[in-house]
């Protein structure tokens, strides 16, 4: 499995985040984001992505109640989620210091424990010479967010 890695920076730390690179589309730099008037704050706007509307999820808002900060190293995440046999989901996720990946088999992961087993937006957790990384379920976002913001037919 490959994994793209990102950072996302709490009052206290700098933490390292994964995400499966099956289910990414494509790494955009940040692009012009219009907003939506009465939106949830985590949901920055919306893009024109070859043609399509897609909303922006700023993930560091969704982790750490924080926007990401608007660096070189910051992107847009394109993903495709299916969430029905026909239905298929298209989001945009923000995300700072996209800049590497990594190789890694899921035996190397491990459950994140009884005390996160409720955090949907988390998967499973990799122990590294350099820190932890915490792969994110898009399956936590999609289902932690279901009042229709994100929810655009691909």
């Amino acid at each position: 499995m490959l994994l793209l890695l990102f950072h996302v920076r709490s009052e206290t730390a700098d933490h390292t985040y994964g995400l499966d690179i099956a289910d990414i589309i494509e790494v955009l730099p940040m692009v012009g984001i219009q907003e939506i008037p009465t939106s949830p704050d985590y949901v920055r706007g919306i893009i024109n992505y070859r043609g399509t509307a897609i909303p922006v999820v700023d993930i560091s808002v969704l982790i750490h109640g924080k926007p990401s900060k608007v660096l070189l190293s910051t992107r847009i995440i394109i993903v495709n989620k299916s969430i029905a046999e026909d239905n298929i989901v298209r989001i945009g996720l923000i995300a700072e210091n996209v800049t590497e990946t990594i190789v890694c088999n899921e035996t190397d992961f491990q459950s994140p424990g009884e005390g996160m087993k409720d955090m949907k937006l988390f998967d499973k957790i990799l122990f590294l010479e350099q820190g932890i990384i915490q792969k994110i379920s898009l399956d936590g976002i999609l289902a932690s967010h279901t009042d229709g913001h994100l929810f655009l037919k691909a």
